[in-house]
Formats: C-alpha cells, sequence, structure tokens
C-alpha cells in the first residue's frame, strides 16, 4: 500500500500500563473519511528507567501500525517528549497523545484535514474529561474540569501538548531546541514550545472536531489539586513571559494581574465560603493563580512531576 503522507503518533508515559493499554487500543480503531489515511508510526517513551511499559508494547507489536519503543531515563515531561521527536525524524508529521487519555475515531482524520485546509503548522484539538467516577455536582457544574474550546481555523497562542499535530519542517527548523529541559518537571514547557512557535510567525490552528479523551481519577476530584494546578499554571506562564524577554510594561501588567487576582482571589473565597462551596473554590483558583504569578518574579517554581520545589 502506497501513502501520501507519514503521521508518527508519539506518546509519552510513566507507570500507567492499564492507562497505556486503553490508548493504544483506541489508536487501532482510527478511522479516515475526509483525508486518505497515512502512513502511521506509534512511539512510546518510556520514563520509567525499569522500562515498565515493555509488557503492554509486546502486546501491540503485531497490530494494525509500526510501533517504535524508548526508554527515557532522565526524569520529566521535556526528555520524553525531545525523544519521542527524535525517534519521528523521519515522519512528515508528528502527533502527541499522553498516556491518559483515548482519541475518538476521527481524531487525527480531523487534524490532518484541518492541517490541509489551512497549511497549518500546528493544529490542536480539544481535551474532553472522562471521570472515572461522577464528580459533586457543584464541582462538575463549575466546569473545573473544562478546556476552553474555539470554532475550527481560530488562531490561539498557546496549548497543551496533549493533542497536538506538528509539521515536522517546523521540528526541523527548531532542531535541537524543542520542549526546554527547565521545564520538564514543573511543568510549562508545552506554554514555553508553542509560545516561541509563535514568535516564529507559527500559531496554532484549532481543530475543535479532533476530540482526544483524558481520564479523570478520583485523586484529582478535590479542591487541593484545582487549586495546586492553578498555582502551577500562573507560575509557569510568567516564567515563560520572562524567559522569553517580554518588555517592562508587559511583565508590570502582569506583575500588577498577579496582585489583583490575589485580592480578587480572597475575597471571593471569603464570600463563597458563606455562600457555596463552588464560588469558594473559584476564588481560591483565582488566589493560587496570582500567588504563582508573583513568586515566578522572585524565582521559585513548582515541581509537579514528582520531586520537591525548586
Amino acid at each position: 500500500m502506497t501513502f501520501s503522507t507519514s503521521v508518527a503518533i508519539c506518546i509519552t508515559t510513566y507507570r500507567r500500563p492499564s492507562m497505556l493499554r486503553r490508548l493504544l487500543q483506541a489508536i487501532q480503531t482510527l478511522t479516515f473519511v475526509k483525508m486518505s489515511e497515512p502512513e502511521i508510526t506509534l512511539v512510546v517513551v518510556d520514563n520509567d528507567p525499569s522500562g515498565s511499559a515493555r509488557a503492554v508494547i509486546a502486546e501491540f507489536l503485531s497490530k494494525r501500525y509500526r510501533l517504535r519503543y524508548r526508554v527515557e531515563s532522565r526524569p520529566g515531561v521535556s526528555h520524553t517528549r525531545n525523544t519521542a521527536i527524535e525517534a519521528a525524524r523521519t515522519a512528515d508529521f508528528v502527533a502527541f497523545l499522553d498516556d491518559d487519555e483515548e482519541p475518538s475515531p476521527a481524531w487525527l482524520d480531523e487534524l490532518l484535514n484541518v492541517e490541509s485546509a489551512y497549511g497549518a503548522p500546528i493544529v490542536a484539538g480539544p481535551i474532553v474529561p472522562r471521570f472515572q467516577s461522577a464528580p459533586p455536582r457543584w464541582m462538575l457544574d463549575g466546569g473545573f474540569f473544562q478546556r476552553k474550546r474555539y470554532a475550527t481555523g481560530t488562531r490561539i497562542v498557546s496549548t497543551s501538548v496533549g493533542n497536538v499535530l506538528i509539521n515536522s519542517r517546523l521540528l526541523h527548523a527548531l532542531s535541537p531546541s524543542w520542549f526546554d529541559p527547565r521545564y520538564s518537571l514543573s511543568g510549562g514547557e508545552d506554554t514555553h514550545f508553542f509560545r516561541r512557535c509563535a514568535q516564529l510567525g507559527c500559531p496554532i490552528t484549532w481543530a475543535d472536531d479532533a476530540i482526544a479523551y483524558e481520564t479523570i481519577p478520583d485523586s484529582r476530584l478535590t479542591a487541593g489539586y484545582l487549586v495546586a494546578r492553578a498555582r502551577n499554571g500562573g507560575n509557569h506562564w510568567t516564567r515563560v513571559d520572562l524567559d522569553l524577554g517580554r518588555t517592562l510594561p508587559h511583565l508590570s501588567s502582569r506583575f500588577a494581574v498577579g496582585l489583583v487576582r490575589v485580592l480578587q482571589g480572597t475575597g471571593i473565597a471569603a464570600v463563597g465560603s458563606v455562600l457555596s462551596p463552588q464560588r469558594q473554590l473559584r476564588g481560591q483558583l483565582l488566589l493560587a493563580e496570582g500567588v504563582g504569578n508573583l513568586e515566578a518574579f522572585f524565582g521559585h517554581s513548582y515541581a509537579a512531576y514528582g520531586a520537591e520545589p525548586q
């Protein structure tokens, strides 16, 4: 069979064999209606030095797609993503999924269709939550796990790398500086990468029908998890601003935003403690984001991937 294009689907994993198995099974069901089926290679990078994903990989070696397996012993997401790109260098496109996700059957077809229609070097789609157990009604109604979505064709400057298609020509142009290792344990490596791409005139084009589903474990259905995520998000966004040399007026504005969010969050959380848990949590999230933002100006970051805070 002759293919018109090739795609490497890159997956990074760490000690989640059952989730990795579900993801690899879901990829076997991909369908292509709008675009011709590409030549697909699966690239799995295991961040466990003991190679604990190897047994799952063995189950899929004779399945629909070719599979490459690498072990990356250096801890953190930047190292694993960079190793995946190295292993995928010969493909025309590199797509990323995380090991706690499952793509819809039309996922890759939609990404490739938007890439073709818009001539987009980067295409991203929505990540939709799937809960292991039903969260409290007030938490679900508050949309605390919903990510932003846009109309197909919308251009944005940053997104999660968990559902994205990148033209390899762009990756070759950036080589070897892809995902910055300084963000490997804290997160924010995707924000840093995509905002650098935007500075080069390569923003992200949105494909709203290219859906990937993210498993939300029960351990994340807590205010503590959401507060930590908001704090870390505010922190790494500001760290990226500082690193990319934004102007003094812009940085002054970011500092002011941090102060305002601390004040707003404190007030809303205090009122919310009387009115409703949903309102209280909204205040706590604003406060946490503001604190993370301000701490970045003083050189503080958070280790989100298993290490102690820096």
